[in-house]
């Protein structure tokens, strides 16, 4: 079954998220589509819309908003017309233009983007090209609707001539109404307009003072209206120009309304393009509203597949339809617990629970980002079926519970693999012992068929099958004792109590009846209270300890993983590491003969001294010829008596490890330290008597060279900028850099400052310069080394 059931999606109120979807589209089209769109079963369809969604997030931030309500709805219609050969107005003509300018826009949003919203670049790609049209009703149509002179049509002449015989006609009547017969008979001294013809306003019962023709009179019966005969012969000219512009103006119409109709097929693909980006577009402002994220939707979880354990996990959802103060959800269900039983009080939040989680559920498959935490996770589903509130019927004389269990029977025959089946107090509204059972066999029935079930329940019974069952959770709505208030938070792990007794005192029950209601509760149901208490409270110190261990566990993974990366890396690095410490070793000989040097030179001048002058000599001459190249290491092989199977401490790294082979002659030993073998001078090894290893740091910096001389510090606080500055400076010189170059930005200057006046003061700096960007802005700090 598809996730496309109304009754379904009116039950979890998805309905709802449609119409802020509908209300936040601004174009008519996209409006429908909202509401007719149905969450996808297809797993590639989801990812797509949920990408899609994202990068139009990211896009509304960078290009802004596409508005598309003031494309009008009559755009449908005229194309309507169109395609029956229709000749549009100027008006509709303007209703086409406005929508290929909005074309225009959307088109322009992903100019010089290099590829940073594939998706949305994809549909823009779709998009053909209808600029031609625009430019052709450009040049004919103002923005007015008015029809334009042009090159390409004859109505500037015509307009003139229009204006010229206009102009006589009126020429004609000023004359008459300026005449002394006119000023005794006119009633008005202006020319109208009657139907399509120039007249006067002639006084009743003067008509005959002025030969020509009557074209009615007032309601009165005061004034006719005559064309004098003198000035028809001009009307008519002005008329038959009026006529020939009117011709011209439908030809042009006509003109554009065939490029229209021969573009048809472009435009309606343009705006099935428009809506559909109007419609990620209202997703993408409503998961920004809701502070929505994409989270990890896992399409085959039914089968199998290595290190992946997680099923369902929700971290902090909050419900999408409720104002502020909501308590944020979580819940984790792993592969071989697919249900979730959740208990507790009434109005503790077991159907908001269940609504919120099937929800998500059909708001990411429809496209929105949804409200949760990271690192949150949701299968993908086939179908979603629900049994949820009261659905008996009047008129097929249906109670409540036969109408739950034939929704129920309904689930048992749609119910396959990728669904999620979601049961509002499962097994209430009939016997509770039968009610009970009946629960526990529908739970069975579902958790061995591994469907992903979300359920409530009231009855003890059932918690209790659930706790023994090794493929359902437990889940309680919290319940604040003191307050006998519900604290609509989720407890994963619990049994709930409903505390009815507790919440009839807090409402006022007589003291009699509650201490009957007690005296009816048998001992069994008390016991079964502690029972369950005691249960809770030792379920949760159980688990306290084996969270305890697990961390335990991990930082002692941790270690290991940390001591095992440290020898990798000292045996590859083996080489580098005698280098540099070759290299450090002859750095402090050549520093030695130099301070020899100057001291000898102190005394050339000396001539009674010539004692201790001919002593320096003999040291600078000894201390030359040590050379480290032929320093004999298996002469100074640790006198100890060490052989194989020993155990062994390397020097400063406090490393212990086993012997596994006999020294060679060059003194070096292979050892086994945590099952890596590394090969070592035997003058680094102790001889100890334990085989525990400890750790310290090493006191080497045998770290890679750099690979850049830039170092970007951009955003950082001037304490930290300062440090990794000064880092880098000793990294630099280390490995022979001439100069670096610090990218600190511009702002308001003050890590500009801080970092030069640092340099300035540094052994290490020889000078530093500004480093100018193509803008001249003062951004970066060129430092150059001694």
């Amino acid at each position: 079954m598809s996730l496309s059931s109304q009754h379904y999606l009116k039950k979890l109120d998805f309905d709802l998220i449609k119409n802020k979807i509908a209300a936040l589209s601004s174009f008519y089209i996209s409006k429908e589509l909202s509401l007719s769109f149905n969450p996808s079963d297809k797993f590639n369809e989801v990812k797509n819309l949920q990408l899609e969604t994202y990068q139009c997030r990211e896009l509304l931030i960078n290009k802004g908003y596409l508005n598309c309500s003031e494309i009008d709805d009559s755009l449908s219609n005229i194309l309507i017309r169109i395609e029956k050969n229709g000749l549009l107005t100027s008006s509709e003509v303007l209703v086409v233009k406005f929508f290929l300018n909005v074309l225009s826009e959307f088109k322009n949003l992903f100019i010089n983007q290099n590829k940073k919203f594939t998706l949305l670049e994809n549909i823009a790609k779709e998009v053909p090209d209808l600029d031609h049209v625009i430019v052709k009703i450009n040049e004919a149509i103002g923005e007015n609707g008015f029809i334009l002179d042009g090159p390409n049509n004859n109505l500037n002449n015509i307009r003139r001539k229009i204006s010229d015989s206009y102009k006589k006609v009126i020429g004609d009547l000023d004359s008459i109404i300026e005449s002394s017969i006119g000023k005794e008979i006119i009633q008005d001294q202006v020319v109208l307009v009657r139907g399509d013809r120039l007249v006067l306003s002639v006084k009743s019962g003067m008509g005959y003072k002025l030969p020509g023709i009557l074209h009615g009179a007032s309601k009165s019966g005061s004034t006719q209206f005559i064309e004098p005969f003198e000035s028809v012969e001009n009307c008519n000219t002005w008329r038959e120009y009026l006529e020939e512009e009117n011709r011209e103006i439908n030809r042009i119409l006509s003109d554009i309304s065939n490029l229209i109709y021969e573009n048809l097929d472009d435009i309606n693909i343009a705006i099935s393009i428009i809506s559909k980006y109007d419609f990620i577009q209202s997703r993408a402002l409503y998961s920004e509203n809701i502070s929505g994220i994409i989270v990890d939707t896992i399409e085959d979880w039914e089968e199998s597949t290595s290190g992946q354990t997680n099923l369902l996990k929700i971290i902090n959802a909050r419900h999408p339809l409720l104002k502020e103060g909501v308590v944020p959800l979580s819940i984790h269900l792993k592969k071989d617990t697919p249900v979730l039983l959740i208990s507790g009080p009434n109005a503790g939040g077991k159907t908001i629970a269940l609504k919120t989680i099937g929800l998500l559920v059909l708001m990411n498959q429809y496209g929105i980002n949804i409200p949760v935490a990271e690192g949150s996770t949701l299968p993908f589903f086939k179908s979603i079926l629900v049994d949820l509130g009261d659905d008996q019927g009047i008129e097929s004389s249906m109670s409540t519970y036969s109408a739950h269990l034939e929704s129920i029977s309904g689930i048992f025959k749609k119910a396959k693999s990728k669904s999620l089946v979601l049961l509002d107090e499962i097994g209430s509204n009939t016997d509770p012992e039968e009610g009970s059972a009946l629960a526990k066999a529908i739970l069975k029935n579902l958790s061995s068929g591994n469907i992903v079930t979300i359920a409530t329940t009231h009855h003890k019974a059932v918690m209790i099958y659930a706790e023994n069952d090794q493929r359902i959770v437990n889940a309680s709505v919290q319940f604040d004792e003191s307050t006998l208030k519900p604290t609509y938070k989720l407890k994963q792990g619990e049994m709930g109590q409903s505390n009815a007794i507790d919440l009839a005192i807090k409402k006022g029950f007589p003291d009699k009846v509650v201490r009957n209601a007690k005296g009816f509760l048998n001992s069994q149901d008390e016991d079964l209270k502690i029972y369950i208490k005691d249960l809770i409270n030792l379920k949760q110190l159980y688990e306290k300890k084996i969270s305890k261990i697990s961390e335990e566990k991990n930082e002692i993974n941790l270690i290991k993983n940390e001591i095992n990366e440290q020898i990798k890396y000292l045996i590859s690095n083996k080489n580098q590491m005698i280098n540099s410490i070759r290299d450090e070793l002859l750095g402090r000989k050549k520093r030695a003969i130099k301070k020899l040097e100057l001291e000898l030179k102190k005394f050339t001048d000396k001539e009674d001294d010539l004692v201790t002058k001919e002593s320096i000599k003999n040291i600078k001459k000894d201390i030359l010829s040590k050379n480290l190249d032929d320093f004999d290491f298996v002469k100074n092989l640790n006198k100890e008596n060490i052989k194989i199977g020993d155990y062994v401490e390397l020097g400063e790294l406090k490393l212990v490890g086993n012997v596994i082979n006999e020294v060679d002659q060059n003194g070096d030993v292979d050892i086994n330290v945590n099952g890596v073998r590394m090969k070592i001078n035997i003058s680094r090894a102790k001889k100890v008597k334990s085989g525990k290893t400890f750790t310290s740091s090493v006191n080497f910096d045998f770290s890679p060279k750099l690979e850049d001389y830039v170092l970007d510090i951009r955003g950082q606080r001037v304490e930290n900028a300062l440090i990794q500055v000064s880092d880098f400076l000793d990294l630099a010189v280390r490995d022979g850099f001439e100069f670096i170059k610090v990218i600190h930005g511009g702002g308001s200057g003050a890590l500009k400052n801080s970092i030069r006046n640092e340099c300035i003061k540094n052994s290490l700096v020889k000078s530093i310069e500004p480093n100018l960007d193509h803008y001249n802005a003062d951004i970066a700090t060129v430092i150059y080394l001694k």
